[in-house]
């Protein structure tokens, strides 16, 4: 079923892009030889289908691609890497940090609200 959607789809657009090319050699390009007029609306054309057709193929398979990873992922979740010694020193060191820095804030009025030297 897929093979005659596409060959549908490819004669459409085909026909299409052939007709389009024609009226554009017809209005625009009359001052071109005739071999370059023959090759613009026949080849055109087929170049057109061959970057569009390459373009859905690698669509399709990045969107199956995707779906088959998040489909790997949900079944089986990686697990969780446990904190080291380091790391658990590491943030306790950054929540005394921060905490001094909290009480240092709350009591300096002129750290909440900075002047201009020569202002007041």
């Amino acid at each position: 079923m897929s093979s005659i959607l596409k060959f549908f789809r490819i004669t459409f657009f085909l026909v299409l892009y052939f007709f389009l090319c024609m009226v554009v050699v017809t209005t625009m390009l009359q001052v071109w030889p005739v071999g370059a007029q023959m090759l613009f609306a026949f080849g055109v054309p087929v170049i057109l289908i061959w970057w569009q057709e390459k373009r859905r193929s690698r669509k399709v398979a990045t969107k199956a691609q995707a779906e088959g990873s998040s489909e790997t992922r949900t079944s089986r979740p990686e697990p969780v890497a446990r904190p080291s010694g380091y790391e658990n020193r590491i943030e306790r060191e950054r929540e005394r940090i921060r905490e001094a820095n909290a009480s240092k804030a709350t009591g300096c009025r002129s750290c909440l609200f900075p002047t201009k030297a020569g202002l007041r």
